[in-house]
């Protein structure tokens, strides 16, 4: 067990370092099962020094992704995995391997806050490079085409008949969601505000690059929102980020402030049972990737604060819906999404 365990984790290592210098696709470009080509050749095409080429293949081949023949000289990619690993297609999941990095180089700080002696917890600007990670996850996990789907869950779209509307995304990270929704709903103005100095950078290059015209980001606390945002948003929107702060509850209460009487606000978060056995039983892996997020990065950045709650990523329905009634909302639907294991909070005044 453990010595698949150590296999696994440099594996993922490999496969990263893949991804970013682009070999599994020059493998991909250069070779079939019935050309295979030889490390010069894929080198040459993914502008690389050979010998490091032909270690690196020592790796992934060893690995079962890549085959070779039996001179050990000739590579083509394994054909049920071709589409997966290069090409456009290719699994964002290769692509935020490299978040296996970030949080080792943050062990020492993570062995620090357990001690009791230690720190309360983490900040999140402490993690440099993190926040294109979480942008592809989103990417990957909602994908191009979720907005109509998520708009008839939210109903919305009958708010934007009315008249001028505004949204807000609380925590909105690269920007990617308001990008989804701001090129859906170009009538309706969108604000996007998050802590994270880095977050806000990634999401106006996003604004940049893409022309959000519609779109404004601004670097923020949540639990600081200006007075004269009061009753501003016809729609509030959070993804993925309540469990992250010490103290949701003063967060929902601004949010509740800043929307309009007849607002809407949407949470979505990891769903969860707030019980380790029964996280285990029906959610299996994903539970353990989840609290693993959780101990290296989400219990640690909502730890910060004397007066934090410490909720963590698997902090459960029953706890979300708890917090949100105390500061005030009607839970009017709770909706099982068919996305990675999370659930949608619609709420109201």
């Amino acid at each position: 067990l453990f010595q698949n365990i150590f296999s696994y984790a440099f594996l993922s290592l490999a496969l990263s370092l893949g991804s970013n210098l682009k070999i599994f696709d020059a493998i991909g470009d250069v070779s079939t099962p019935e050309s295979p080509a030889t490390a010069a050749m894929i080198a040459n095409k993914a502008g690389l020094k050979e010998r490091y080429v032909r270690e690196w293949l020592g790796i992934v081949t060893c690995g079962g992704f890549v085959e070779t023949d039996e001179s050990g000289e000739q590579f083509w990619l394994k054909p049920e995995y071709r589409d997966v690993i290069s090409g456009p297609n290719a699994t964002f999941m290769l692509k935020i391997m490299n978040m296996i990095g970030i949080y080792a180089n943050m062990e020492k700080n993570i062995e620090n806050v357990f001690k009791k002696d230690g720190p309360r917890g983490a900040d999140w600007n402490d993690y440099k490079g993190l926040q294109k990670y979480f942008g592809l996850i989103a990417e990957g996990t909602y994908g191009n085409n979720y907005s109509d789907k998520f708009l008839a869950y939210t109903g919305f779209e009958e708010k934007i008949k009315t008249g001028t509307t505004e949204a807000i995304d609380i925590g909105c990270g690269n920007g990617y969601h308001l990008e989804t929704f701001s090129k859906a709903l170009p009538q309706v103005k969108f604000t996007g505000i998050d802590l994270s100095k880095e977050a806000i950078e990634e999401a106006n290059k996003r604004k940049m690059e893409k022309n959000l015209t519609n779109v404004e980001f601004i670097a923020m606390d949540d639990q600081k929102i200006p007075s004269e945002w009061t009753g501003k948003f016809d729609w509030i929107m959070m993804f993925d980020c309540a469990h992250d702060q010490p103290r949701p509850d003063l967060s929902f209460k601004e949010i509740r402030r800043a929307l309009k009487d007849d607002g809407i606000f949407t949470m979505v978060d990891i769903d969860g049972t707030g019980n380790i056995y029964s996280d285990k039983k029906q959610f299996g892996k994903r539970a353990m990737v989840s609290y693993l997020f959780s101990t290296f990065n989400c219990l640690p950045c909502s730890c910060n604060t004397p007066d934090a709650l410490c909720l963590g990523s698997m902090w459960g329905r029953n706890r979300a819906v708890e917090l949100l009634r105390s500061s005030g909302f009607k839970v009017k639907k709770i909706i099982k999404m068919d996305i990675n294991s999370q659930v949608l909070y619609v709420c109201t005044k």
